[in-house]
């Protein structure tokens, strides 16, 4: 109960109105008045302060004057004396992204075959794989508020990655086992008497409770090795740690469908085609990847080189009994006729035994106020790993391209992006005093989210109505357009583009806003927005059908550039007062 209480004081805002508070006395009233004179609209919206948009804008120099405060010494807002600005990162940090390098390689080289093998080895239809797919999806993500909550309250981070390591390893192996022709009763023709299907569910249940666990302690374990930097060194940290991830998906996209592909017997899917049974070479290589980062780990934790904040006990209890003191101190005050507003409801914890932990939890139900504008961004990412790779088996490809192996074009647009954005292009815009804030990345990446599926839902406009596909459909085996694949190329780059703003802003953000006690809590929060999209993704699975795939496709573009709106008309007040000048 005390964790869903936790979920519900994030995800809602609890009403900070009374009806009708008694009046303060006068002298109160007065100071009240005073203070009242000098608010403005940022006062207003917590979001808007000058210590969030301090933890937000990615550089040192402020609108206005920066107000030091112990907060903003801790998150490394304010440049100390003796910071580590000159970007060496300690050999820790290595360690660790050379992990995340393997650990990604495994994920992205076992799940990119999922829906090949579902549909061709299992013989599950597209509503069964949508489905499948997006409930695992959900509990890799959903776990990550599992590994969160182990790390910051029990383990630490490190032990917590040991633990949750073995769960995905755990996975790997039943992936591996569940795809050998030795554990299939008539390999490859029928998987319902074999180890196929059952190991193939618990498979996916080991891999994404360890993939959640991972996720949401390794990006922070990296952040946390380097001490005492300016937000443009943390900045550069995260584009360089989603480069890591984005090279193993390069690697484990372009590697795994290939191995299937040249592998094993053929087996007839329809029309002419055929498809290599060698899935477990495909979830092979995963295994033996991922085998290879716990031991590199293992190596830097024997060395004793990792620096990590110790847990600190019953978090969730914490924040659950600040909270509900917070709540009966402002009872009290409005009975007792001394109400006087504050900034936050939490605020009414100060001068309390759980001031500390108050403020630490109003630091992090800001930052999650940002998460909301996520799930539709992630729901849209996600099309590039499902229903784009079923798109795909409709356009003209060479025998040497595998539906899904396009997904490569992402990791490497990313790949060679990240570096030319670290080393080129906001160094330019910091030479001319424009440092993009955090709140201005992140809507720029919805917005080239939504152009990129706006692009997919015209090229499945074009398939559609394409004479071949309609032919091949008439004589009734599978459809397949005249379109050739390379159509298909510019929504994995726009989309990669996207990242670079959207996907990374938000890492560096929910690190850089976390109070130094729930930094795993508050990335477990961001990352858990992927599991409400993947929750979004099966409620509208039976909608997902070949005939309406356009309709779905503008429908999630549109979507997300009414996020992309909403997001700038809140985060950036001036262009709301514009747009409302316009119409006055």
């Amino acid at each position: 109960l005390q964790f869903l209480y936790f979920i519900g004081m994030t995800y809602t805002t609890l009403d900070d109105s009374v009806s009708e508070p008694p009046a303060a006395p006068a002298a109160e009233q007065q100071q009240t008045d005073d203070a009242g004179d000098n608010t403005d609209e940022s006062n207003r919206n917590p979001l808007t302060t000058v210590a969030f948009h301090a933890a937000a804008r990615g550089s040192l120099v402020a609108p206005l004057s920066p107000v030091k405060t112990e907060t903003d010494e801790e998150m490394g807002l304010i440049k100390k004396e003796g910071s580590a600005q000159s970007g060496i990162w300690p050999p820790s940090a290595w360690y660790i992204l050379v992990v995340e390098f393997c650990e990604r390689l495994s994920f992205y080289g076992a799940t990119i075959v999922f829906y090949p093998y579902m549909k061709h080895m299992l013989g599950w239809n597209q509503s069964t794989q949508n489905a499948v797919y997006n409930a695992f999806n959900f509990w890799a993500y959903g776990s990550t508020l599992i590994g969160g909550f182990v790390a910051d309250t029990y383990t630490g981070k490190v032990k917590a990655l040991y633990i949750f390591s073995t769960s995905s390893l755990i996975g790997l192996v039943l992936l591996f086992l569940s795809a050998l022709p030795l554990t299939w009763n008539n390999f490859p023709h029928d998987p319902s008497d074999g180890f196929a299907v059952p190991g193939f569910t618990s498979a996916i249940f080991f891999l994404g409770l360890g993939t959640g666990g991972i996720k949401s302690n390794v990006s922070t374990l990296m952040a946390d090795q380097i001490r005492d930097a300016s937000p443009s060194v943390y900045s550069a940290v995260f584009r360089w740690f989603y480069w890591a991830i984005n090279l193993g998906a390069f690697i484990g996209i372009l590697a795994t469908p290939v191995l299937h592909n040249e592998i094993g017997e053929k087996k007839d899917i329809g029309d002419g085609d055929t498809d290599g049974t060698g899935y477990w070479a495909s979830f092979g290589l995963p295994m033996v990847a991922f085998m290879l980062g716990i031991l590199i780990f293992a190596t830097g934790h024997v060395k004793g080189l990792y620096i990590e904040n110790p847990p600190k006990g019953s978090l969730f209890t914490e924040c659950y009994r600040s909270a509900i003191h917070a709540r009966k101190a402002k009872k009290g005050a409005i009975a007792c006729g001394k109400y006087v507003p504050k900034e936050h409801w939490l605020d009414w914890a100060d001068n309390s035994e759980y001031e500390s932990v108050a403020k630490d939890f109003k630091a992090c139900l800001k930052a999650c106020r940002v998460f909301y504008f996520y799930p539709l961004y992630w729901l849209c990412y996600n099309q590039l790993f499902s229903n784009l790779v079923e798109q795909a088996d409709l356009l003209k490809r060479p025998d040497w391209v595998p539906a899904e192996s396009l997904n490569v074009v992402g990791s490497a647009s990313l790949i060679i992006m990240i570096p030319i954005f670290d080393k080129f292009v906001f160094p330019t815009l910091k030479r001319f005093n424009y440092d993009p804030s955090l709140l201005t990345r992140i809507p720029i990446g919805f917005f080239l989210g939504s152009l990129s599926i706006t692009y997919v839902a015209v090229l499945e406009h074009f398939i559609q109505n394409n004479e071949a596909y309609k032919q091949s459909g008439a004589n009734g085996g599978d459809k397949l357009s005249d379109i050739p694949i390379w159509y298909q190329l510019p929504p994995y780059v726009i989309f990669g583009m996207s990242e670079i703003f959207s996907s990374v802003g938000g890492l560096e953000f929910a690190y850089t806003i976390a109070p130094k006690s729930m930094k795993s809590v508050v990335m477990s929060m961001f990352l858990l927005t992927n599991a409400v999209s993947s929750v979004i993704g099966m409620i509208i699975s039976p909608a997902v059908k070949p005939e309406n795939m356009v309709e779905v496709y503008f429908s999630f573009g549109g979507t997300l550039f009414a996020v992309f709106v909403l997001f700038v008309l809140i985060y950036h007040p001036s262009i709301r007062r514009r747009i409302c000048c316009c119409f006055n």
